[in-house]
């Protein structure tokens, strides 16, 4: 028994064989029992719920099909087509609602809010074709905004402030035109303070700082032909440039080339020196070791020879040693009587 009632069920569950016959009979009586049950309430849940669906109670409506088992095959798939057709019933109640809230944003001049409300609504939904209308709205307002603001920065003399806010006007807004129009003012403006300045600064032949200013003048600028004959200017200085410079640089390689040779040539040289003065070297070394290689063999010989004179007189220092011990041994007679025989 367990201590608690929760402890007990656990106890007792523990303690189900779960291979009796009576236990696998008894679930299989009960799993046929609930799909029977699902199948008999089937439609009377469908119904139910999209009665839940017409109040609005979407998230009620889908909870209520939720408990289907899947075992139940034809009612489980009946509950899916309802679960999905309750899911874009509140999808599109929501959008109208997405609307309405992204419509007053838009009366506030909160133009990123309510773009932003509208970023979910896909095509499927019934009120997409309102939210893309009233995204050319929202773009059409802004548009005209923007368009104010440059106005009122280029009279500042602040072009490119006033550029940024024309740069993101597309051309399916009502103010492109206008747009467009001011964009031009500002670029022939530009263009106009850039070849005033590359003009200057090639009177000087300041090379980089022209290049500079004539790579700001786009090729719609209304100064952009007068710009191509400063640059025409340009090109013919440079190959005239170019052309001393190269000549400069064929002499210098030329001199490069010619001492080259010339070291060439001295490496030669002494390359020769060093293997003729390698070759001496070698012929002294060879007669050097042949003159001692004769004074050793010539010296090994005498040598061998005073060894073997050396032994010579040790032999008959010896013998005559030998013969003088034997004079100093007194004598002996023997009898040699054969008759006692």
């Amino acid at each position: 028994m367990g201590e608690n009632d929760t402890k007990a069920y656990i106890s007792a569950i523990k303690n189900i064989n779960v291979s009796d016959p009576k236990y696998v009979a008894f679930i299989n009586e009960a799993k046929g029992k609930i799909i029977e049950y699902y199948n008999n309430k089937c439609n009377k849940k469908i119904e139910d719920a999209r009665n839940l669906k017409s109040r609005n109670l979407f998230d009620e409506g889908i909870y209520s099909l939720v408990d289907v088992p899947q075992v139940c095959d034809n009612c489980y798939l009946k509950c899916n087509d309802m679960i999905l057709e309750i899911y874009k019933a509140k999808m599109d109640h929501n959008c109208q609602e997405v609307i309405q809230n992204s419509t007053v944003l838009l009366s506030q001049n909160k133009y990123e809010e309510a773009s932003s409300a509208l970023i979910g609504i896909t095509p499927d939904l019934q009120c997409y074709s309102d939210a893309k209308g009233l995204l050319r709205s929202i773009g059409n307002k802004r548009c005209q905004e923007n368009l104010q603001n440059a106005k009122t920065l280029i009279s500042q003399d602040k072009y490119d402030e006033a550029a940024n806010y024309l740069s993101n006007i597309t051309p399916d807004l009502q103010c492109y035109n206008d747009a467009s129009k001011v964009l031009k003012s500002i670029t022939d403006h530009k263009c106009s303070v850039a070849l005033a300045q590359a003009k200057a600064s090639w009177a000087n032949k300041d090379l980089t700082t022209t290049t500079n200013n004539l790579s700001q003048i786009p090729a719609d600028a209304t100064c952009y032909p007068e710009a191509q004959l400063l640059v025409s200017q340009i090109t013919i200085y440079i190959k005239e440039k170019e052309n001393r410079e190269w000549n400069f640089k064929l002499q210098q390689h030329k001199d490069a080339t010619e001492l080259a040779k010339q070291n060439i040539e001295l490496e030669k040289q002494r390359s020769k020196e060093s293997s003729e003065l390698a070759k001496q070297q070698q012929a002294d070394a060879t007669a050097l070791a042949k003159q001692q290689q004769a004074e050793a063999s010539s010296f090994a010989k005498q040598q061998q020879k005073d060894n073997t004179e050396l032994q010579k007189l040790s032999v008959q220092a010896a013998r005559e040693v030998g013969v003088a011990y034997a004079k100093n041994q007194p004598q002996i007679v023997y009898n040699t009587n054969v008759n006692k025989w």
